[in-house]
């Protein structure tokens, strides 16, 4: 789904909350009824009342009529225990009156705020002499003090709905609420109604508000609480708020996530709240059953409190390739992209997946960085970006390592970072060896093509590759000089299917660093759309692959490899049947139940379920 910005806003209705000292609720313009009938005006009535903490009361107005003589009505009051208010069980009108009041009364100083009494007030006694058909017996509302003030406006950068969806990172304005219990909790109204530029007005809820919390009542460890938006771009309602959140709804206590997870909070500096890369989760209610996907993953979720600047510290690291220099020693190359207030920057690559212990001795100084050199980019979203020539030990293992880009601002404080893996192959380490095994042609379908005479875009076609055979697992196959003159590795799997490798293309983006390339079943998590196989008759493998970078994806579709040799595809067949023959686990299966090509997750598989 491709979503447009919209340049006009809609203004967002308020309602309007009355309340003083005495209050009036003034019923002008009652309804014409007949008869000597009392009743509530329903155009009158608020289901809401907001009470004046300098204040002892409030009045609900009461109509009738036929004014002609002096009445009394008694009346039936529906209330919680322990209410703060006093209501009377009974309103008299005078003769020649055709209004009244109940007048409700309060200690302003057993005022609990943010809660709200459920009231009903209704007319008792003889039913015939009061109820109308023409206005209301009964009169249900709400009464109490919100927690909460108008605290004017505050900017938001909006990034988490680029999860799924090219939206970009407007900064618009939310009206903004202050806590008057707690210090430092604020809440942004409506973030994702009619402010949020890329809405149309069919596409968010306005029948109530929806709120998203700020924490920052330490402004070291601030985490934001949201929770369903009122926005639905036709997967089920968007559901954001901060990781943090998440563990506080498992039971745990903030001092224990701090403990834990420090790296998932926020700041609180100069009026400006920031979060870190990938520390929200978003999920569309019918997308993927709700998962629940990593969203801020460029960092540039921040919101600007009255007094506050947005600075454009954003950060996104690339991995650009392994490089042999003149001495035979490895090196890695290290990118990242960075907003216009980075003033510096530096790379680390540490082993394995990155933890909070990692990343905390990174921050500590304890692993070692390298200085990258930042120029001027042409790019919508970084101004500036960078690279850094890591060298790998020789001894280094075999396995995953992710490199870390931290950027620094013009007084050299940290103020984001992000981190990308990629995977290395020590040259000492024995690797499994292939043997020559056929030729085929490969046909490009999803990411590399070629434009035809009249300049529309067509299939690309390698010829004549040389397709090689594991010595050790004759399942699996290597093509070499594939993509950007890299190989490609595939296998046969129990199920008689094939799977591709997880592996990377060998073409370096200029934005989006190494792009990968992996079978769909991998990216999706399911076999429901297809997968990849090999068709003996005719001697084609069919690689149903996903091409990716961290960012997100460029697409999935079928490619072809068309073996070139009757017997060597009598003896692939034979290979299919042998990998079948195992016995071994099939591939898991999970249902899906939507079209991804019209989203981009940065993840195919959600980090959790909710």
């Amino acid at each position: 789904m491709n979503k447009i910005i919209k340049s006009a806003l809609m203004l967002l209705g308020t309602v309007l909350a009355i309340s003083s000292c005495t209050s009036e609720y003034d019923y002008d313009g009652f309804a014409k009824v007949s008869g000597n009938q009392v009743y509530f005006d329903k155009d009158a009535a608020v289901p809401s009342i907001e009470i004046d903490p300098e204040g002892t009361s409030f009045s609900i107005a009461l109509g009738r009529a036929v004014t002609t003589e002096a009445i009394t009505v008694p009346l039936n009051v529906t209330q919680p225990e322990n209410s703060i208010f006093t209501i009377p069980r009974q309103a008299s009108f005078a003769a020649g009156e055709a209004t009244t009041t109940i007048k409700v009364t309060y200690d302003p100083a057993n005022i609990v705020y943010g809660n709200y009494e459920d009231i009903t007030i209704s007319l008792a006694g003889d039913s015939a002499a009061y109820t109308t058909p023409y206005g209301l017996s009964s009169y249900s509302f709400k009464a109490g003090k919100t927690a909460w003030v108008d605290y004017g406006t505050a900017l938001y950068r909006e990034d988490c709905v680029t999860t799924f969806f090219n939206a970009g990172n407007p900064v618009y304005e939310v009206p903004l609420q202050i806590n008057t219990v707690v210090d430092g909790v604020y809440r942004l109204v409506n973030p994702y109604g009619a402010a949020y530029p890329a809405n149309a007005p069919e596409e968010y809820d306005t029948s109530k508000d929806y709120y998203m919390t700020i924490h920052a009542e330490d402004p070291d460890f601030v985490y934001i609480v949201g929770g369903y938006t009122g926005m639905d771009w036709g997967y089920g309602e968007f559901w954001i708020s901060s990781y943090v959140d998440y563990y506080l709804r498992t039971g745990k206590t903030v001092d224990e996530v701090k403990s834990e997870h420090p790296e998932l909070f926020g700041t609180l500096k100069d009026n400006v709240i920031t979060m870190p890369a990938r520390s929200f989760l978003l999920s569309m209610d019918d997308y993927n059953d709700g998962g629940l996907y990593y969203a801020n993953n460029n960092g540039l979720f921040a919101i600007a409190l009255p007094g506050g600047v947005i600075a454009d510290y954003a950060v996104a690291a690339t991995y650009l390739g392994k490089f042999i220099s003149a001495d035979g020693s490895e090196e890695i190359k290290a990118g990242g992209m960075f907003g216009e207030d980075i003033a510096s920057a530096k790379a680390f690559i540490v082993q394995d997946k990155l933890t909070s212990e990692t990343l905390t001795a990174i921050f500590n100084g304890e692993v070692e960085g390298y200085d990258m050199e930042l120029a001027e980019i042409e790019d919508d979203d970084y101004t500036f970006g960078g690279s850094a020539f890591i060298p790998m030990a020789a001894d280094a293992p075999t396995g995953t390592y992710t490199i870390v880009v931290i950027g620094y601002d013009a007084d050299g404080e940290a103020q984001e970072y992000d981190y990308t893996e990629f995977k290395y192959q020590n040259p000492n380490d024995s690797a499994p060896t292939f043997s020559p095994w056929a030729t085929g042609d490969f046909t490009y379908t999803v990411f590399f093509t070629e434009e035809d005479e009249n300049g529309e875009e067509v299939p690309y076609v390698d010829e004549g590759l040389t397709i090689l055979r594991g010595d050790s697992n004759p399942n699996r196959f290597k093509v070499e000089h594939w993509g950007y003159d890299v190989d490609f590795f595939f296998e046969f799997q129990e199920d008689g299917s094939i799977l591709v490798d997880d592996q990377p293309t060998g073409y370096v983006h200029s934005s989006y660093g190494m792009v990968n390339v992996r079978d769909f079943v991998t990216s999706s998590g399911s076999t429901e759309q297809g997968q990849s196989s090999y068709d003996a008759e005719t001697g084609t493998f069919k690689f149903l692959v996903n091409y990716y970078v961290s960012a997100g994806s460029f697409g999935s579709g079928v490619e072809t490899l068309v073996v070139k040799s009757a017997a060597v595809n009598a003896r692939l067949a034979e290979a299919q049947r042998n990998a079948m023959a195992k016995g071994a686990k099939a591939v898991t299966k999970k249902s899906v139940k939507m079209d991804r090509t019209n989203v981009n997750p940065l993840n195919y598989t959600p980090v959790l379920y909710r």
